[in-house]
């Protein structure tokens, strides 16, 4: 991943890179699973909030456990990530999706290493750079290069959701209606 990622080795020298594990319930359900992953997700952009001033290379990657077989790691990954997307963008923090399926190239052209687990990554987006990795989203591109934190409560922007912890549902319906609307 160092390859691929310009910022993870410097992060990684100047100890700004945290790593979690994201471990499922082995009897929980497809929505408990997404659920969780937003919720984790949802927690490491509030680090990276929190920790921004520490400096460029401040990130927090959630790893999810291997022993999430009878999951479709690109789907549990999908939902959370759409969403954490677009919650977050307007306060300048910007999310990746990588799983050991990936099969994708850098903005060179050159292979992405593909990581052994699946990893959410979270960082401080980069107003002149990131909206060149959002070709598809041009509401998203808009966020990241206008972004401010300005101290907002992100959740603020869903009716009816209240806190990552309680929110899953909610914020997925109203992802589900963004995605319409890029």
């Amino acid at each position: 991943m160092l390859v691929n990622c310009p910022f993870l080795a410097p992060s990684l020298r100047r100890g700004l890179a945290r790593w979690h594990c994201y471990e499922a319930d082995p009897y929980a359900d497809h929505d408990a699973v997404e659920a969780g992953v937003f919720e984790a997700g949802a927690w490491s952009a509030e680090q990276v909030r929190a920790r921004r001033a520490a400096g460029l290379g401040v990130c927090e990657v959630i790893a999810l456990e291997r022993g999430m077989d009878r999951f479709s790691e690109m789907r549990v990954l999908q939902w959370p990530h759409w969403a954490l997307k677009l919650l977050y963008a307007p306060v300048g923090v910007m999310f990746g999706k990588f799983t050991p399926s990936d099969r994708r190239t850098d903005r060179f052209g050159r292979p992405v290493t593909p990581p052994p687990v699946a990893l959410l990554a979270v960082r401080p987006a980069l107003a002149t750079l990131d909206p060149i990795l959002l070709p598809s989203a041009p509401r998203l591109r808009r966020a990241i290069a206008t972004s401010v934190d300005d101290g907002r409560e992100v959740f603020a922007a869903v009716p009816g959701a209240r806190d990552a912890a309680h929110a899953w549902p909610v914020v997925r319906a109203w992802s589900d209606q963004k995605r319409a609307d890029p």
